[in-house]
């Protein structure tokens, strides 16, 4: 039986962090699912999480809250 992980990131302006929780969410042993959620952040982190384009599953929206995020990625 396998079993599926799905790993959610929600991101409001933490383009100085989110490369390198992305890169870790990645790098993990057990194949995995990682869903990045931008809550409509004004720095560089959608840029960053772009980069990861084809590798993750990723969306942005207005800033609603980080409760509201990680819902949208649970979805």
């Amino acid at each position: 039986m396998t079993s599926t992980v799905s790993i959610v990131i929600p991101c409001y302006n933490k383009g100085a962090y989110v490369k390198a929780a992305i890169e870790s969410a990645l790098s993990q042993t057990h194949p995995c699912q990682v869903v990045v959620v931008d809550d409509g952040s004004t720095d560089n982190s959608l840029e960053e999480i772009r980069r990861f384009d084809g590798q993750i599953t990723w969306e942005t929206g207005p800033n609603r809250g980080g409760s509201a995020a990680r819902n949208r990625g649970l979805a």
